[in-house]
């Protein structure tokens, strides 16, 4: 409850969307902002970090973004800064995707709070998933056996492993909620599942970066050969390409970007999501 309930317990900056519902009234910060609070109280919080990009040409999977939730988290009158974790870029060129960056919240009496981002996924010249960031974010899935990204669970989740037999499916990369799915030689992998949370509006439902946040992007295949590139999964991660580029991952959700397919020359990885934080404070 914030202080004394009152609706104005909170004064926030930035680049935020304020919703109030059923005694509660939500700040969905979807760029850097601020928020101060009036006297002393607690809030509810999510904060999902950046997602990965898949990569390119055969590519596996981006992570997703780590996501860290609490509820009844004491807060005291001091600016609180929050910094909104960028998404990883797809591979280009048959390389790796980049990085997610880390979302945080942080204030002078000694808060730090770090949703890691996602690691970029594998490309067909650089079979190794890139590993989460912060111990949160999760691991980019691998190409032709490569190594896979690594994360540390709970909050991390690694990548899947790509196959290196025929038309090479590549990794889906992991999730907030699991690994990602191996490759294999009809399919490229799955992405890891995210996670759900209704802190934003108060009511059930499965859009992405509003409901759902942080699933693993999925991995492409050497569609020329035949197979599918992966589907994407219902967290906003993007989808695997069969002789096309990466699917890029839906906006604010943290997930991971899908893994190029290839034809007769190189395609790009999607990008991953940028992240999002969510604070929520009761009015009654």
């Amino acid at each position: 409850m914030g202080s004394g309930g009152v609706s104005d317990f909170i004064s926030a900056t930035g680049t935020f969307t304020k919703t109030e519902y059923s005694g509660y009234i939500s700040y969905a910060f979807t760029g850097h902002g601020t928020f101060t609070p009036s006297g002393s109280g607690n809030i509810d919080y999510i904060i999902v970090g950046g997602g990965g990009g898949g990569g390119s040409s055969r590519g596996a999977g981006g992570g997703s973004g780590g996501v860290l939730t609490a509820s009844s988290f004491a807060v005291t009158n001091q600016i609180y800064t929050v910094t909104i974790g960028a998404f990883g870029g797809g591979g280009t060129s048959s390389g790796q995707g980049g990085d997610g960056t880390n979302t945080t919240l942080t204030a002078p009496s000694g808060v730090n709070l770090i949703a890691g981002g996602g690691g970029g996924g594998a490309g067909s010249s650089a079979t190794a998933g890139k590993p989460g960031l912060s111990t949160s974010g999760s691991g980019g899935g691998s190409v032709d056996n490569g190594a896979v990204g690594s994360a540390s669970p709970p909050n991390g989740q690694s990548g899947g492993l790509g196959t290196n037999s025929a038309n090479y499916g590549a990794g889906g990369g992991g999730g907030s909620g699991a690994v990602g799915n191996p490759g294999t030689t009809t399919n490229g992998g799955i992405g890891g599942i995210g996670q759900a949370n209704y802190y934003r509006t108060g009511s059930a439902g499965t859009t992405p970066g509003i409901h759902y946040f942080a699933g693993g992007g999925s991995g492409g295949i050497y569609g020329a050969g035949g197979g599918s590139g992966g589907i994407a999964n219902a967290y906003g991660a993007g989808a695997g390409g069969t002789t096309t580029d990466g699917s890029p991952a839906l906006a604010n959700s943290g997930s991971g970007g899908g893994g190029a397919g290839y034809n007769s020359g190189a395609r790009d990885g999607g990008n991953g999501a940028s992240g999002i934080l969510v604070i929520r404070v009761a009015t009654t």
